[in-house]
């Protein structure tokens, strides 16, 4: 089956791969990806399709909070943290400076958060107000229930071993190319 983001024209690869299979290895137990197999689909576009579809569900609940998964994220953080710049609120959430800002205007006008001017003028500081942590504790409850669907949608099993895959891709892939650095770091 071709999803968005598996077929042909979606990365740049010239088929899916889902419906194809592998080849037996030839004297060790990994399995040689051939040509037109896996290794030609594209594994961000499958990890953003995945990302996409699990946001979803998660601002479905989210929803009722009058919050999107971003919006709950970084009142989560907020909470957890002293007040931190921008730019290392940027840094945390893995955002660029314009989308941490489109994020947090919404929340500001709700009054959920602060923007405050720092030590000097260039440094702003962000700040979770007293309304924010109720917001966020409301929210809560929804949160859950959208990690307890995922778990039931995938299964426990998968859904920790899910976790901890990523977890580990993402501690190579910032070794490999640290946040900060290419187009959203500047």
């Amino acid at each position: 089956m071709t999803r968005p983001g598996n077929g042909p024209g979606d990365d740049g690869s010239p088929g899916s791969g889902r419906d194809r299979g592998t080849e037996p290895s030839s004297g060790n137990d990994e399995a040689v990806l051939t040509e037109n197999g896996p290794a030609t689909a594209c594994v961000c576009a499958r990890l953003r399709h995945a990302s996409r579809a699990m946001t979803r569900i998660y601002d479905h609940h989210l929803e009722h909070a009058g919050l999107t998964l971003m919006q709950y994220s970084l009142l989560t953080r907020l909470s957890r943290v002293a007040p931190p710049t921008m730019r290392a609120l940027s840094i945390l959430m893995g955002l660029d400076r314009s989308s941490l800002t489109r994020t947090l205007e919404p929340l500001k006008e709700r009054g959920w958060l602060d923007v405050e001017p720092g030590q000097d003028r260039r440094r702003r500081i962000v700040r979770l107000t007293d309304a924010g942590r109720q917001a966020r504790l409301a929210a809560e409850p929804l949160w859950q229930a959208a990690q307890e669907d995922v778990r039931r949608r995938l299964g426990t099993a998968e859904t920790m071993q899910m976790i901890a895959m990523l977890e580990r891709a993402a501690d190579r892939l910032d070794q490999a190319v640290p946040p900060g650095i290419g187009p959203e770091g500047g």
